[in-house]
């Protein structure tokens, strides 16, 4: 019984890990990093629940199950109540300080409920005689089943506000059943019956939360890769991505990003279109009367809930037969496609990892090798139309300046939204743009021959592109995100004005960081020398300060090339936790010492021949591999501790 106890602790743990981890990530506008630090909070504070422990009876762990479903629904809705709560305006990026008090205030009890309810059974579990190893590899097995659960309710789009109330239920059910098979499937039947009802009424008191910080707010939509939000007023819609504004529905951005470009192109017939569609870029396109427009959507959601609210012909070129709609990754796509005059990339925010991954050196040279010659790759992003601060220059010069190797000439047009456009050719003149204007006879609200003439003149541009193409600068890459970090350091700006004038405060936070480490790790060696404390204990720190860190590195890698934790964050847990399980079941107990330091000899080479394979190469199922066998390492030192 208690080891049924145990499985669904360690189920309930990462359920509820997933659902408040994507939950946050609506909260931050999409920002992952900060979670890296809830990754290593939920450890410390799971560890104090540990050890805070007694396992003085089976009702007092039932207790805490009960404790945990009251408290669960509480962190769930708290966590869905953040923005309004700091009184953060819709569509913008909830500070960093704002951010680290966020995560704490919600993962840190949760961690120590978890820690505390795994403590409790361990105890428990103990004093029948079990194994350390053997209840942690239960726990873990859990933790595995948890997983797979919440990837299943992911990948089926079921409400947040469902997976929250189906891990309050399970805590409920696993602290009211007792031994006797008939009671205990009355019970379920119950609370399944209850559960219907519940539920409709938890949605709507979500979606009520969600409606303080936008009246507006008409619908929104979970799908695989994050939450679409649709804000509708008066005709006017505006579409959200994790809480991070896309578009509106009266802007005439779209024109902005398709005219200019596409008149540097002599005959665009062929085109690749990377989103956009509901902001009427495809409908701009069709102006420019191409052969061939191949639209990749990573989530047909972004298409289908704006349909429902905004009725115009922005949607009718997805009927023309010259266009082919693909529901896939943009990076995936660009790798293995054709050809094009032109390519046109939608997004414009480097809010995430996953939206920064489209303005990457190793994006641009992807994009490149598939422009014809003489073509044109044009994309924008959120920037200043006057004064640059030099973080902000620094930002978009990462952006931009790796384009000056492989293309011929690049243009920068600043705005509140910077537009570039990328060119193979070396020249094209202002005259031949305004003939081919006339040409096409295109019809547009904001652009024309007069506008495209202060564009191409304006003193701005000059002075943007003399800043940014006369000096070095570093370049945003998939492994060294610059651009995103620096997002995040002007929007913390904002509440911290000090940091614009201090150029160097990536350095200083980096310094610090691994200062840190230092003094830890050696207050750690001069207490193992010094003060006697047991080898076990030591084992057991390692172990776990290796595995989090090992995971978490995994994780961000993951988002850096693949863009899609928030749909396999589920998964990817599981399986760390599956190799857990493994390496704490059956890796041998009894090594000699010899041994024992070749082994863990072994994992400091495997850590770092696994660093230098990261540039190199990224095949999801070898990385799958790794993430168990990271699991698998970390757990059979939990083993050799034991």
């Amino acid at each position: 019984m208690i080891f049924l106890y145990l499985l669904a602790a360690g189920a309930l743990s990462i359920l509820g890990q997933v659902v408040l981890f994507r939950e946050l990530i609506n909260v931050f506008s999409g920002s992952e990093l900060v979670l890296v630090f809830g990754f290593g909070l939920l450890l410390f504070s799971s560890s104090i629940g540990v050890f805070s422990s007694k396992g003085s009876s089976l009702k007092r762990a039932k207790l805490l199950f009960f404790l945990f479903a009251l408290s669960f629904i509480v962190f769930f809705l708290f966590s869905a109540s953040l923005r309004p709560f700091f009184g953060t305006t819709r569509g913008l990026v909830l500070s960093i300080d704002k951010q680290f008090a966020s995560i704490f205030f919600i993962l840190f009890p949760f961690g120590f409920l978890c820690g505390k309810l795994f403590g409790e059974l361990s105890i428990l579990a103990l004093n029948e005689g079990a194994l350390p190893s053997k209840t942690y590899a239960v726990d873990t097995i859990g933790a595995v089943i948890g997983g797979f659960v919440s990837f299943f309710f992911n990948i089926f789009s079921f409400p947040q506000s469902v997976s929250a109330l189906f891990i309050v239920f399970v805590a409920l059910y696993a602290s009211l059943i007792k031994r006797k098979i008939p009671y205990n499937s009355i019970l379920a039947v119950i609370l399944f019956l209850i559960f219907i009802p519940v539920n409709s009424f938890v949605n709507s008191l979500h979606f009520s939360i969600l409606k303080i910080e936008d009246g507006s707010l008409k619908e929104m939509k979970e799908t695989p890769y994050g939450r679409i939000s649709l804000s509708s007023d008066e005709g006017q819609a505006a579409i959200f991505f994790n809480n991070s504004l896309s578009f509106e529905s009266e802007s005439v951005s779209s024109e902005d990003l398709v005219h200019l470009p596409f008149l540097c192109v002599e005959n665009p017939k062929n085109v690749l279109l990377i989103g956009g569609v509901s902001e009427g870029v495809l409908k701009e396109v069709f102006k420019h009367n191409p052969e061939n427009v191949d639209v990749v959507e990573l989530d047909k959601e972004m298409i289908e809930l704006p349909k429902k609210y905004i009725s115009d012909e922005r949607f009718d070129g997805l009927k023309d037969k010259r266009t082919t709609l693909h529901i896939t990754d943009g990076r995936i796509f660009v790798k293995h496609c054709q050809k094009y005059d032109a390519i046109i990339l939608s997004q414009m925010g480097q809010n995430s990892i996953s939206e920064n991954r489209f303005f990457t050196e190793q994006f641009f040279n992807d994009c490149f090798d598939k422009i014809r010659d003489k073509g044109v790759l044009a994309f924008r992003f959120k920037g200043a139309e006057n004064y640059q601060t030099d973080i902000l220059l620094k930002r978009n010069a990462s952006i931009i300046k790796p384009l000056l190797k492989k293309f011929g000439k690049v243009m920068v047009f600043p705005q509140s939204t910077v537009l570039v456009v990328a060119l193979k050719e070396k020249e094209i003149s202002f005259s031949e743009i305004e003939k081919r204007f006339e040409e096409r006879q295109i019809k547009a609200n904001l652009v024309s021959p007069a506008y495209l003439k202060y564009l191409w003149e304006n003193e701005r541009r000059k002075k943007t592109e003399n800043l940014i193409f006369g000096r070095e600068w570093e370049a945003n890459s998939d492994l060294k995100p610059l651009a995103y970090l620096l997002t995040l350091v002007v929007e913390t700006a904002r509440n911290f004005p000090v940091i614009y004038s201090t150029p160097h405060f990536f350095e200083y936070l980096r310094r610090a960081f691994f200062s840190i480490i230092i003094i830890f790790f050696t207050a750690l060696l001069f207490a193992r020398i010094f003060l006697k404390i047991d080898r076990s204990a030591i084992t057991v720190f390692t172990a776990g300060f290796w595995g989090m860190s090992y995971e978490i590195s995994l994780l961000v890698y993951y988002q850096l090339k693949n863009g899609v934790l928030y749909k396999d964050i589920g998964v990817l847990t599981s399986l760390f936790m599956l190799g857990l399980a493994l390496g704490a079941s059956f890796f041998p107990k009894k090594i000699g010492h010899f041994s024992r330091a070749i082994y863990i000899f072994f994992i400091a080479l495997l850590s770092a021949i696994f660093v230098c394979l990261l540039n190199l190469i990224f095949i999801k199922i070898i990385f799958f591999v790794l993430f168990s066998f990271g699991g698998f390492l970390s757990g059979s030192l939990f083993k050799i501790a034991e």
